[in-house]
């Protein structure tokens, strides 16, 4: 999805290119058909994108399988900021990456929204990633935000049983517990169209109590910026749980 306005980073760049064109006039079909310019403007305008993510120019007559992963990946960033859009979208910009090209990649992304004052919703299982370029998370489950605050907070102390877990799952250096015996929950995600009464979580939470197999809980005030649907967070509901629906923030 190439808008004027906003555009969509999106997770696999080899599934998201047309293979059988090359990736130069893959950036500029969003120009040609948002800024009504000539082919000509349209290709000095590719090649100055592909040089601002870390490209030669010359690489606009190459086809997506010609490219690395990483370089597949600088193409979609080009194509996103193609229009000059205002908002970014990123859904798992990382994905299939190596660590060295991950790190690369995510730089890249935040070196162009500081740069171009750009709004960015980054999308990841990721805790860390998120925490490192972002400056809000959201943590989201069956469908609905769960935990908010900054970024860092929410990845190093998160207050949602939830958001607790997905913090435990990744190894972290000098805990050997965590490397070889990483925590996991208990059960299955629910299924979106038959969801659990009350909190969709409580039938894998460690710590339910018998009203939140019954009560859904709203976003409560957890102090420091913070907002958690957990009643074990706070004390003042600060208005409906929201929705997928209603999310139009970044995470």
């Amino acid at each position: 999805v190439r808008w004027a306005g906003a555009s969509i980073v999106f997770q696999g760049a080899m599934h998201s290119l047309n293979a059988v064109h090359r990736v130069g006039d893959q950036i500029a079909e969003p120009i040609l058909l948002h800024r009504r310019t000539t082919a000509a403007a349209a290709r000095k305008r590719t090649g100055e994108l592909l040089e601002h993510v870390g490209l030669p120019a010359s690489r606009m007559t190459a086809y997506p399988h010609e490219l690395s992963g990483g370089q597949r990946q600088r193409v979609m960033i080009a194509m996103a900021l193609a229009c000059d859009p205002r908002l970014i979208i990123a859904d798992e910009p990382t994905t299939a990456l190596d660590v060295m090209i991950q790190a690369q990649i995510l730089r890249l992304i935040e070196q162009l929204v500081t740069e171009q004052d750009l709004g960015l919703v980054m999308i990841s299982h990721d805790l860390s990633v998120l925490a490192d370029t972002c400056d809000r998370l959201a943590v989201m489950y069956a469908g609905r935000v769960v935990e908010e605050g900054p970024a860092r907070d929410v990845h190093e102390d998160a207050r949602h049983p939830y958001g607790k877990a997905l913090s435990a799952a990744f190894p972290r250096i000098g805990d050997p517990a965590s490397r070889f015996a990483p925590r996991g929950l208990p059960g299955d995600p629910p299924d979106p169209s038959a969801l659990p009464s009350g909190c969709a979580f409580h039938p894998r939470c460690p710590v339910a109590l018998e009203t939140c197999a019954t009560q859904d809980q709203a976003l409560r005030d957890a102090g420091q910026g913070r907002r958690t649907a957990c009643v074990h967070a706070g004390a003042t509901a600060v208005g409906p749980a929201t929705t997928a629906e209603d999310t139009r923030s970044g995470t």
